[in-house]
């Protein structure tokens, strides 16, 4: 699990990424669905598509973020 912190003082989320596998080449969506808790009322979802994944024929099976991927995504 990652911990994400927000931008709201003493409130901080946790997710989990499962392994992605797309078996052939294409154009992929994602979509990424978050269930925040309401202290009123029940918890609210929201949902977003930020973007997508194109698969090229010649891609790697198993593709791992090289060091300065991670520090990116780290920032």
């Amino acid at each position: 699990m990652h911990n994400i912190c927000s931008s709201r003082p003493r409130q901080a989320s946790l997710a989990k990424f499962s392994p992605l596998s797309i078996a052939q080449p294409g154009r992929y969506r994602t979509r990424v669905i978050s269930v925040l808790p309401h202290a009123a009322k029940s918890p609210q979802r929201s949902m977003s598509t930020p973007g997508g994944i194109h698969v090229h024929a010649g891609a790697e099976a198993v593709q791992r973020p090289t060091p300065l991927r991670i520090s990116k995504l780290q920032l």
